[in-house]
């Protein structure tokens, strides 16, 4: 099954590093895959910043910077809650090396962003972590996180 999407947010597109404006510059094809291994095209805008120049890809919160399938397929695989997967075993123990690595980075990142909206400390030694607590909220976890370090301008790079 092939479907092409053309995605584009409602929302003003700020900047994550500077925090000004961005502008559409152009448009490009990406492609995702979904749990059955089906191809879905998407073409996705590719903004600008009008003060610090640099170009950021508009991305679905679906869809996980630098990753194939969709993020509820590699939630899947992370919480080990489904049976069948169409990536390659190799791609499956990535993703959860990529997460067992990535889980206190990320933790620190959504406590930085909790402070920086809250103005209210969290203590350093709280037994449950941030990041653990919203996995428990259920699925779709995974997506709610990535969208809050990229839109925050925190990726982790890794």
């Amino acid at each position: 099954m092939n479907n092409k999407f053309f995605i584009r947010s409602k929302e003003e597109a700020i900047c994550p590093c500077c925090g000004e404006s961005l502008m559409v510059k152009d448009s490009r094809n990406r492609h995702c895959l979904n749990g059955k291994g089906d191809r879905i095209e998407l073409r996705i805008r590719r903004l600008k910043c009008r003060s610090c120049g640099k170009i950021h890809t508009e991305l679905p919160d679906f869809i996980q910077p630098f990753k194939r399938y969709i993020a509820s397929v590699i939630e899947a695989v992370i919480d080990q809650t489904t049976t069948s997967c169409p990536a390659e075993g190799s791609t499956m123990r990535r993703w959860k090396q990529w997460f067992g690595q990535s889980a206190s980075t990320i933790n620190g990142i959504l406590m930085a962003a909790s402070l920086f909206f809250t103005r209210e400390a969290i203590p350093l030694m709280v037994p449950t972590s941030l990041l653990q607590t919203l996995r428990d909220t259920g699925s779709g976890w995974l997506k709610k996180a990535m969208r809050q370090l990229v839109n925050s301008g925190n990726w982790p790079l890794f």
